[in-house]
């Protein structure tokens, strides 16, 4: 695919016999699964396939589809761990203070003194709020995503700022 690509979703396993996919939305608005006519899957080795959206549904949390071409079980267990994912144009834009996962992945992190803290390989959640893994220099450090601690996130230079407390990180990675 040629465009900019945001996953909204990772799919779990097959449902049914009919080739139906439960998918864990990895967005705020499962809704928005039911405006898609076109979605795009990514392998677990990269490669991306285009599938026409047949079906939209919701159970427990979880969004089940159904693409055009994908009729049978055995087609549907072949998806099982791809990515879900839509063209960047068609992403909604967020209020201010909030950034999608995708724009925060591979962003640079600094401390509010001007260390290098590291990279960050992964977001999720917890519940309460969401955390950043960043690749530190001897390891990989869990800080939170809290306006206490998260000052200046800047996703056009892939840069963010953040204010270092008590015992978050050891003096090593600074």
């Amino acid at each position: 695919m040629t465009h900019d690509l945001i996953t909204i979703g990772k799919i779990l396993k097959a449902r049914g016999i009919h080739g139906e996919l439960k998918v864990l939305p990895l967005t705020d608005s499962p809704e928005r699964f039911k405006e898609l006519k076109d979605i795009i899957l990514t392998s677990p080795d990269g490669n991306d396939v285009e599938y026409k959206v047949n079906s939209v549904r919701y159970h427990k949390g979880c969004v089940l589809l159904r693409f055009e071409g994908c009729s049978t079980i055995d087609e549907a267990k072949r998806l099982i761990n791809w990515s879900v994912k839509i063209p960047k144009e068609l992403v909604r834009e967020l209020p201010s203070n909030q950034y999608y996962w995708s724009d925060l992945i591979g962003m640079t992190v600094y401390s509010d003194a001007g260390f290098l803290i590291g990279e960050i390989i992964d977001v999720f959640s917890t519940g309460s709020n969401d955390v950043f893994a960043i690749k530190g220099r001897k390891k990989e450090l869990l800080i939170p995503a809290t306006l206490e601690v998260v000052k200046d996130v800047d996703v056009k230079n892939k840069r963010m700022t953040i204010h270092i407390i008590k015992g978050l990180i050891g003096d090593d990675e600074m």
